[in-house]
């Protein structure tokens, strides 16, 4: 995103970055990008935001991407604006977690542009981008389909935010559901009086070498995995 959003002209003072190891490899891309086109890159941590306090640049936008922590207002509320780029149609799905998109049999996700307040993915929707979910989308196809339009939903909302009489729109919270949670392997038990279609909901919501699908069958493990020997191929984002 971070070079789709300078080849577009907009200007970017600082890459913030979490200092913690565990986030090393998944910033490592970025960080070395905003060093190639010599823009400052600061660490922070949840129990330090002093590195970033001062940096606040006149009339300027905070944008969260991918960013795992949570900005408290001690920071967003010195910007102009700040905004979140979230994996889901929200209200829908908030939180980290996209399987229940899968388990839920969705036939649309997307991604949304909002605003940043005390509650995680909570503020008002500023834009968001749509795509379908196919019948074979696993949760890493889902995020590649979130890539590949994340950059364009932050241009289109910026270009939106520049209307003077451009308003968010709050969201709906009839509409709500929270997923923070991280699935265990137990959620990927098929038990045997399950359809065909709910068991490949499971399997697609499953991680093949973390926590894969399974069944019992006579008190043993059999693990359910989905292959398709015809795949078109086209369909680089399915397995």
């Amino acid at each position: 995103m971070l070079k789709s959003l300078l080849a577009a002209g907009v200007i970017i003072t600082h890459v913030v970055v979490p200092t913690y190891a565990k986030f090393l490899s998944a910033t490592r891309a970025v960080t070395e990008l905003a060093q190639q086109y010599q823009i400052e890159v600061v660490k922070v941590s949840t129990s330090d935001w002093s590195q970033i306090a001062d940096l606040l640049v006149a009339d300027s936008i905070l944008l969260s991407a991918r960013f795992p922590l949570k900005i408290p207002r001690l920071i967003f509320g010195r910007y102009r604006y700040a905004l979140n780029v979230h994996p889901t149609l929200l209200p829908k799905y908030r939180g980290r977690y996209l399987e229940q998109i899968l388990i839920a049999g969705d036939n649309e996700s997307g991604v949304t542009l909002h605003l940043v307040d005390d509650e995680y993915d909570n503020g008002a929707i500023v834009h968001q981008v749509r795509f379908p979910v196919g019948n074979f989308d696993t949760v890493s196809s889902l995020l590649r389909k979130v890539s590949g339009v994340e950059s364009s939903l932050v241009l289109e909302g910026l270009a939106l935010m520049l209307d003077p009489t451009f308003r968010p729109t709050p969201q709906n919270e009839a509409e709500a559901s929270s997923f923070f949670e991280k699935r265990t392997p137990d959620n990927s038990f098929i038990p045997n009086t399950a359809s065909l279609l709910e068991a490949l909901k499971v399997v697609r919501a499953s991680n093949s070498v973390t926590h894969p699908a399974f069944t019992l069958i006579d008190g043993e493990k059999v693990i359910i995995e989905m292959r398709r020997p015809n795949k078109p191929q086209n369909e680089f984002d399915c397995i």
